[in-house]
């Protein structure tokens, strides 16, 4: 049940729910009446019918995708509001991240070898 409320739940950066995005509709609940489809497959217009449903489904993905960088520019700009420029001239002494040498070709994990 929680993963069904998390699947149908609309995201605020795509407008759309999870289920949507990945099956291309609603899901539907078990009050829903799911008519059969097989009548759909049988019958020999199938592509005829399918078309407009994959434009109308192309489209929804153009909306999604501006809609989505909208909402990426809106956060840059609140991140960049508070950012400050780094100036770094050579020979500056800086923090890096060291990782730990790795000998996996003498089967030795990363965990038991120095750093550098």
């Amino acid at each position: 049940m929680i993963l069904f409320a998390l699947n149908t739940a609309k995201c605020e950066s795509n407008n759309h729910t999870a289920a949507f995005l990945q099956f291309g509709r609603e899901l539907r609940t078990t009050d829903d009446v799911a008519p059969d489809l097989r009548a759909l497959i049988d019958n020999d217009n199938f592509v005829d019918e399918i078309t407009p449903y994959l434009k109308i489904f192309a489209r929804l993905i153009a909306e999604i995708k501006d809609h989505v960088e909208q909402k990426q520019d809106k956060s840059k700009k609140y991140y960049d509001r508070r950012r400050r420029q780094a100036f770094y001239n050579p020979g500056d002494q800086v923090r890096v991240t060291v990782h730990p040498i790795s000998k996996s070709q003498h089967k030795k994990s990363r965990i038991f070898m120095p750093k550098r």
